[in-house]
């Protein structure tokens, strides 16, 4: 059985800044890519980002993400 997903909005570093970074776990992603980057502090908020409140975003961590692509527990 696969765990949990506990943030409500995740970071997803955008391949530009045109793009937006902040998404709602409750929405179609993108692809799960393999980074673990935080929010950078001169982040500026895009008009899509589905939150402003920047101290209620993460990245996801490794284990979130097998979650995601329905790894089991135990990979």
């Amino acid at each position: 059985m696969a765990g949990t997903l506990t943030p409500k909005y995740i970071y997803q570093h955008p391949r530009n800044y045109k793009r937006r970074g902040i998404f709602s776990i409750d929405e179609p992603c993108s692809t799960i890519r393999s980074v673990n980057q935080p929010v950078p502090s001169n982040y500026s908020i895009h008009p899509a980002d589905k939150t402003s409140d920047l101290s209620k975003v993460r990245p996801l961590t490794t284990k979130e993400r097998s979650y995601m692509q329905t790894f089991p527990e135990s990979f």
